[in-house]
């Protein structure tokens, strides 16, 4: 087993800041789309049910929220 003095460790460390705030970077610069699926009828309304959000990266769009509606109560205005 090999031991890595002060420096190695704080240069790793610095390094994977230096990644962390590139990727937070591209993040926040990058553009978002949603997609909404499955229909279902309640009360009269057409609601959508299942979704996902994804980040729109130059390789391609990467989701990072999927989520699905389990229970719907519509009110109405009197």
């Amino acid at each position: 087993m090999s031991s890595v003095g002060l420096s190695g460790v704080t240069a790793f460390l610095r390094i994977l800041v230096v990644a962390a705030f590139a990727t937070l970077a591209l993040l926040a610069s990058a553009a978002c789309a949603g997609r909404f699926l499955w229909r279902r009828r309640t009360n009269g309304i057409l609601s959508r049910l299942d979704g996902e959000v994804s980040w729109l990266l130059p390789d391609g769009p990467k989701p990072y929220w999927r989520g699905r509606i389990t229970d719907i109560r519509h009110e109405f205005a009197r």
